[in-house]
Order: structure tokens, then C-alpha cells, then sequence
């Protein structure tokens, strides 16, 4: 029966273990929401180390000091409202006052507490991109904003989640606002999404919103666009300043379309262009695409047919220059001798073209910077206009 006394030392073991491990994860839990000293938490540690090994058995992680908003600012020798300025992605503080404080966070390997400060101030740090397809990823600009706009909401401490509403609209719609009401998310940004019934209802949801191309939604509604229309409107004079008199424009899908602010933009952009430098708008210059190399190439070739063929060309998008600009060659014919021709976006595209194109600047990472910040002051109740424009510009280069 000698196996008896081993059988309840062994339960008893058990046990004390389970009990030991339950204050572990008590002791942590305090740690997180009362920062324990330092004394302390070695005073913990050293009667953990004397144990029996048979009751550490589950090997938790020595218990380690969780380094303070003020010991990093003692650190660096400013105050904690500082080192939270910081932590927070606030531009505020001076750049070497910066500097010092994120010298003195690496040298303390200090780590914020997302958790306590989700608590703290009732919120979940989660923000929403919708857009309203996901063959929008496939997009250079679309693609390039929802990189930045991750970039731009981490450093000022928020995560982004992506949703897409490409079908029964109202429902999903319903989704994200319960999503809202209930804390999941904090605010949401809309991409470029045609206007409807639906997108003019949601400007009467009491949270935090920001809409893409949507400038007369109304005065209090968040929204930011770039200057599309002018980008074009400046190509145009640009190649009217050169000389050429039949000016033609490769748009993206014709307005009945596709009616999406920064479509409908470029072709205003255009007929303001050839309005301000006194040339007659001929609908026989003007083609609807799709925005993609291909469908830029097929309205080139279409241009190049007409008897009195352009001898400048305005592309709504690089994509299209580039398609346009390989047809030109297919014909034999020189750019910018015999067809010049301008570009919108200036991503990699138009840099490595021959040759390189003139482009209109498409500032992505002002645009996402701008409306990151919108949000966040929406979120945060803070003041900022709730209409904000992007000004762009014509980049040239040996196209034109």
C-alpha cells in the first residue's frame, strides 16, 4: 500500500501547482492594470525560483517590470504629457525632443499599454477603409492610398481594417454601423463610391466619418478629394503652350457611367483646359476608356485613324499614356515630335517610360495623411475644417 502516500503527494502537488499558476495569472493581471514595482516583482520572482521544480512545471515567463510613461520621461528628461504626445502619433513635439523621447523608449525597451489605453479612454483604436469592390486593390492609386493610410493611422497608434460593399449594399452598411455603435471600430473611411441614396444616408450617422470624392454631401460632413480637374486643366495648357492645336483627351468610362467624382473631373478638366486657351472642344478628340494600358492603347489607335489626327494627347490616367504611347510608335510616329502626350498619376510607370512621361502628381501620401488626420479628429473631437482639397501639379518630362 506504499503507493497510497505517493498518489496524494502527487495530488497534492497538482494542486499547490494550480493554485501557484492562478496567482501567476493574477499577478499579471494586476501588473497590467497597477504597475508593480520593481522590488517587488523580484521579491515575486526569487520565492517562484525557490519552488520545487515539480511544481513550476508549466514554466511560466519570470515575471518582468513593466517600464512607465514616467520612466521614460525621466528618461529623456521631459514630462509624461510628452512622452504621451509621442506614443500617440502627435505632431506637436519638436523633432529632437522626439528623437529623445524614442531614444529613451528603445534604451528602456518601454512598450505601450494598447490595452489600458483602449480602456481608458473607450475606444478600440480599429478604423475601417471601405471600398466598394475589391478589384479596387488592383489599382495602382487605390493601392498606393491603402498603404499609406496604413502607415499614417499605426504611427498615430490605430489599426486599419478593410471591408468592401460590392454587394447588398444597405445591409452591409447596416453591419459597419452596428460595427460603430458598438464600439468595434472607432470612425471609417469610404473610398470613392458613387453617389446614391444609401452614401447620402449615412452623412446622418452620429460617428466619426470620412468620405472620399464626395464634396457636396454637405458643410458638416468629413470629406477630401484632390483637384483632379485641375491637374487635367493644366496639362492642357501646357501642351497648348507648346504649339498644338488639336489637343485630344483618353478619359476613363464615359460620364453616364461611371459617376465618380474623379472621372467626371478629368473630362471638366479637359474642356476647361481647351476653353482657357481659346481651342474648340471637338467630340470626335474626346474617347472613353478604362483606365488600363490596354483600353489606352485601343483609344489611341481610334485617334490615330481620323483624318486630321491629334498632335497632342491628354490620358486620364499613366496607364492609358503608356497604352497610347506604344500604339503612337506602332504607327511610326515620334513622341513628342509628332504626338505629344501627358499622363495623370506620376507612380513608377511614368518615370520609366521612353520616353519619360509628363504627369500630373497624384499626392497619395497627402491625401491619405490629410484624411488619416480628418478622422482622427473626428474621433478625438477635435477641431479641423470638414472640407479639405488637395492641390496637384504637372510634373514634365520628355513626353511633351
Amino acid at each position: 500500500m506504499a503507493f497510497i502516500p505517493m498518489v496524494a503527494r502527487s495530488l497534492t502537488n497538482l494542486v499547490l501547482a494550480m493554485i501557484i499558476r492562478h496567482l501567476n495569472v493574477q499577478i499579471k493581471c494586476l501588473e497590467r492594470k497597477f504597475p508593480l514595482s520593481s522590488v517587488f516583482i523580484a521579491y515575486l520572482n526569487v520565492q517562484k525560483a525557490n519552488l520545487p521544480q515539480e511544481l513550476n512545471f508549466h514554466k511560466e515567463p519570470v515575471l518582468k517590470h513593466r517600464v512607465t510613461l514616467h520612466e521614460v520621461a525621466a528618461q529623456a528628461g521631459v514630462s509624461h504629457q510628452t512622452v504621451s504626445e509621442v506614443v500617440n502619433g502627435s505632431d506637436k513635439v519638436a523633432p529632437k525632443t522626439q528623437a529623445r523621447v524614442l531614444a529613451a523608449m528603445a534604451k528602456l525597451d518601454y512598450h505601450p499599454n494598447h490595452a489600458a489605453r483602449s480602456m481608458r479612454l473607450a475606444r478600440s483604436f480599429n478604423v475601417a477603409y471601405v471600398l466598394e469592390k475589391p478589384t479596387e486593390l488592383a489599382d495602382d492609386a487605390m493601392s498606393l492610398i491603402l498603404v499609406s493610410l496604413l502607415q499614417t493611422l499605426q504611427k498615430a497608434g490605430y489599426n486599419l481594417v478593410l471591408r468592401t460593399i460590392s454587394s447588398d449594399l444597405q445591409s452591409q452598411l447596416e453591419e459597419l454601423r452596428g460595427a460603430l455603435a458598438q464600439g468595434r471600430i472607432d470612425g471609417v473611411i469610404f473610398g470613392a463610391i458613387p453617389p446614391s441614396p444609401a452614401i447620402l444616408g449615412m452623412t446622418t450617422w452620429k460617428h466619426p466619418l470620412v468620405f472620399f470624392d464626395q464634396p457636396t454631401l454637405g458643410d458638416d460632413v468629413a470629406t477630401i478629394w484632390v483637384q483632379y480637374r485641375d491637374g487635367i486643366k493644366q496639362a492642357v495648357e501646357h501642351l497648348a503652350a507648346g504649339g498644338r492645336k488639336r489637343i485630344a483627351f483618353i478619359g476613363g468610362p464615359s460620364e453616364g457611367k461611371m459617376k465618380i467624382l474623379h472621372n467626371l473631373e478629368r473630362y471638366a478638366g479637359y474642356r476647361d483646359g481647351l476653353a482657357a486657351v481659346g481651342l474648340k472642344h471637338n467630340k470626335s478628340l474626346e474617347i472613353a476608356s478604362d483606365y488600363t494600358i490596354n483600353g489606352g492603347r485601343l483609344a489611341a489607335r481610334a485617334l490615330l485613324k481620323l483624318r486630321q489626327r491629334p498632335d497632342a494627347i491628354v490620358a486620364a490616367s499613366d496607364r492609358m499614356a503608356f497604352g497610347a504611347l506604344q500604339e503612337i510608335k506602332a504607327h511610326g510616329l515620334e513622341v513628342p515630335l509628332d504626338v505629344a502626350l501627358t499622363g495623370f498619376d506620376d507612380f513608377e510607370l511614368a518615370q520609366s517610360a521612353d520616353p519619360p512621361l509628363t504627369s500630373v502628381h497624384f499626392p497619395v501620401d497627402e491625401l491619405a495623411l490629410q484624411a488619416a488626420r480628418l478622422l482622427i479628429a473626428r474621433i478625438e473631437g477635435k477641431p479641423m475644417p470638414s472640407h479639405v482639397s488637395i492641390a496637384v501639379k504637372l510634373v514634365i518630362r520628355g513626353s511633351s
